[in-house]
């Protein structure tokens, strides 16, 4: 989940302390850890603590309960505590394990509840910081040209007509477009907003013109030209007809493609286009064909993921090997293999006799891919200049310059594993497990910019952030409850050690279907 403005997060600092074994009681005694909640943030921290699984009774108690809830909950194949922040204040939180033969296993944490002053962000849209202007160009097309706007992802031109209502006109990446799908003497009207960090602006000014006559504008009516001087006669010699211009193509059905990532498109992200059509079947025959670049370059098609919240409908009598049926349209998915920008054009097969059958494009627009090896470089520099600065011993372990590689490799799995969330479902309360999902308006992007990642991605994370600092590290593979499972192994000293950023958090959440009308 993104964590940034109106997202809830958790500041956790634990003290990694030594437990003592009292003899004669069986008790095991931890020092008290400290755990901060901010309430203006996500408020609540799950634990998974390693004596739940053997513990035959659990007993949790809060000294302070209207300041901080403290829940055990437990499932056939889960047991955690909740701790929940109610109000600013500071309570105390004690955790009870019975473990057989008597012993009993105890922590203790210091919850401080705290309220900052960032809050949701509210209120109206930002207005559209510029103007939209529009003119008839030399074949009586209306050219729009509007102001480029700081940081825009793209463009959302809408039109109507004197008496229509606005719709959608095109989803653009540049600041000028032609619409040469006006009517000739019609009056329209257009209107821009611009997509900048996720949110819409307002619309822009409406601008009204006039369309006349289309494929000239030239009207010498006024202003005739002298007649020529005679020229003597000359034999007429015949000449040969000129051969008919070639009919433009008329698409068989309307397509309108919108792309639904919310995040930055890197090379290696799906890139998630909703084609609204009325084409029943576009694959049928192979009739509809979406391709990236001037020749379909540098693009792996991606069919093969599925997205949990969007309501797909039955596809039993479609052929679906692309395509994905949804309401009002299709869903395509594709990534793109390297950055830059890249053209997405929609393309129909006009059949023509003895199978000589030609592409036509339909739609194009433009993509911009951008490079993800040098934004995970960015993401995993800053986290080490986070770990490594002087004033920074969440995890207990000291200044940097006074620790061992091991205890970096620790503190670095620790920041990971604490500041990212595993994607995971929880409906009406009851956990699922692992259940990894694409959210497509929370985390189909970059694990670093999105903030979800699972064990493959973290492990790749503390790989390559070991690397950046001079510790030999690589992937390992393992199983974990039966299921394939990613690590890290790190060679220090000759000696193989093994670490597990995997988050603990996971994206609890529960969705509504895409609104696929808005598009």
């Amino acid at each position: 989940m993104n964590m940034k403005n109106g997202k809830r997060t958790i500041i956790f600092t634990i003290l990694l302390l030594s437990v003592a074994l009292y003899a004669g009681t069986g008790t095991a005694l931890a020092k008290t850890k400290t755990v901060k909640v901010d309430m203006a943030n996500k408020a609540s921290k799950t634990m998974r603590l390693a004596a739940l699984s053997k513990a035959k009774k659990v007993r949790v108690k809060s000294s302070k309960s209207s300041v901080a809830k403290v829940k055990y909950k437990k499932t056939k194949k889960n047991r955690r505590i909740v701790i929940t922040g109610k109000k600013p204040g500071t309570a105390m939180v004690t955790v009870r394990c019975y473990l057989k033969g008597g012993k009993k296993k105890v922590y203790k944490y210091k919850v401080k509840v705290t309220k900052s002053s960032k809050t949701r962000q509210t209120g109206k849209k930002p207005a559209f910081a510029g103007t939209l202007k529009a003119s008839l160009n030399d074949t009586g097309y209306v050219k729009l040209q509007y102001s480029k706007i700081a940081g825009a992802e793209h463009y959302v031109v809408q039109r109507k007509t004197e008496t229509g209502e606005w719709k959608k006109l095109k989803t653009a990446w540049k600041t000028t477009l032609t619409d040469q799908t006006v009517k000739a003497d019609t009056v329209y009207e257009y209107r821009v907003q611009a997509r900048v960090s996720g949110t819409y602006t307002q619309y822009s000014n409406v601008v009204r013109i006039a369309v006349g006559k289309i494929g000239s504008n030239s009207n010498d009516a006024g202003n005739p030209s002298p007649l020529p001087s005679p020229e003597p006669a000359v034999p007429s010699v015949p000449t040969p007809k000129p051969s008919p211009e070639p009919t433009p193509y008329q698409a068989k059905y309307s397509y309108e493609v919108s792309v639904l990532n919310q995040f930055t498109i890197y090379e290696d992200v799906p890139i998630v286009l909703y084609v609204k059509t009325d084409n029943p079947n576009p694959n049928d025959f192979d009739n509809v064909y979406v391709s990236i670049g001037a020749y379909g370059e540098k693009v792996l098609g991606g069919p093969a993921y599925s997205y949990e919240d969007i309501e797909y409908l039955d596809q039993e009598k479609t052929n679906t090997n692309y395509f994905k049926k949804v309401k009002g349209g299709w869903i395509y998915t594709c990534r793109a293999e390297e950055p830059g920008i890249r053209t997405v054009s929609i393309q129909e097969l006009e059949k023509g006799e003895n199978n000589n059958n030609t592409w036509r494009t339909v739609d194009t627009f433009q993509i911009e891919v951008k490079d993800g090896a040098a934004g995970k470089k960015s993401f995993c520099e800053k986290v080490i200049q986070t770990v490594s600065s002087e004033d920074y011993n969440e995890d207990g372990l000291g200044k940097w310059g006074s620790l061992s590689e091991q205890q970096k490799m620790e503190r670095l799995e620790g920041y990971i594993r604490d500041n990212m969330n595993y994607p995971r479902i929880d409906t009406n309360g009851s956990y699922l497990g692992y259940n990894t999902i694409w959210i497509i308006q929370e985390n189909v992007g970059a694990d670093w910019e999105t903030g979800f990642t699972d064990c493959g991605g973290a492990a790749k994370l503390l790989r390559d952030m070991a690397n950046m600092i001079g510790i030999e590290a690589y992937t390992y593979t393992t199983t974990l409850n039966g299921a394939l499972h990613i690590k890290v192994q790190a060679v220090i000293d000759g000696q193989e050690y093994y670490y597990d950023a995997t988050p603990w958090e996971g994206g609890y959440k529960n969705w509504e279907y895409i609104q696929l009308d808005k598009y």
